[in-house]
């Protein structure tokens, strides 16, 4: 749960996919989802290439182990982000972008435990203004 953020934050997006199983999935409210390494590997190196930085605050952990090699988890999550706020500086604080829960299943691997899907449900998020 945490990793995943910490990677974003830290600009290493890209490093994202390890965390998931060869199969797994990760999915965004009324998105399609991201299926297998390969196209995770290319949509988290898309978010490593722009100019955002982030601040995923993860709370309300929860995880179920339902048997020796599968588990259930999620957390709460409101993220923050602006874009072009150069090295050393502060953002500008809009309030949050995303206000959600992670909803993950886990497989124990060969590699160690691994997110086989990961969904954001998302709960409130600012307004969208047309033509902006």
């Amino acid at each position: 749960m945490f990793t995943y953020a910490e990677l974003i934050d830290s600009g290493n997006a890209g490093q994202v996919p390890e965390l998931f199983a060869d199969d797994g999935v990760f999915e965004i409210a009324g998105q399609a989802p991201v299926e297998g390494r390969v196209a995770l590997a290319e949509s988290f190196a898309r978010r490593q290439a722009l100019d955002r930085r982030s601040r995923h605050v993860i709370t309300n952990p929860l995880v179920d182990v339902l048997a020796p090699d599968a588990a259930t988890g999620s957390c709460a999550v409101l993220v923050f982000n602006a874009d072009g706020v150069p090295e050393g500086e502060v953002g500008p604080l809009d309030g949050a972008r995303v206000v959600g829960r992670y909803v993950d299943s886990y497989r124990r691997t060969f590699d160690g435990w691994r997110i086989a899907s990961r969904r954001l449900h998302i709960d409130f998020r600012p307004p969208v203004t047309p033509g902006v």
